[in-house]
């Protein structure tokens, strides 16, 4: 039997989405779990809902919520409501990854200043 991915486990649906499309909307969010691994999946918390479903410029949204970040809020829009639920999903990936960069430990060390050589002629020589 295959393994529940986090995905299936933490995502609800809220307005504009019926329980019948669950298994698309997993398909569509597909790579958002593997950002999400590093946390445990009771520690996640995913939302997809969709304004103005079947009109002109439907609107998705994805919120994500795990400890100690902001929530992550990934937004699309489009007449195809996969195409802007794959746009939302990116947008989330994007604030992940921003995240991450803000969160490197490395990005705020203070670079070793690399060694100068000696002047010419170097220390104590005497000219002249």
């Amino acid at each position: 039997m295959p393994a529940t991915s986090l995905l299936e486990q933490r995502l609800r649906l809220r307005g504009g989405f019926a329980d019948a499309e669950r298994p698309r909307v997993i398909g569509d969010l597909a790579g958002l779990d593997r950002r999400l691994a590093r946390w445990s999946p009771d520690q996640v918390d995913i939302e997809v809902g969709a304004k103005d479903r079947g009109e002109r410029d439907q609107q998705v949204t994805v919120e994500v919520r795990v400890p100690g970040w902001p929530p992550l809020v990934g937004h699309g829009a489009d007449r195809d409501v996969d195409r802007a639920l794959r746009e939302a999903r990116d947008d989330v990936i994007r604030q992940i990854a921003e995240e991450k960069t803000q969160r490197d430990p490395t990005r705020h060390r203070p670079r070793t200043a690399r060694p100068q050589p000696p002047p010419p002629g170097g220390r104590g020589s005497s000219s002249g």
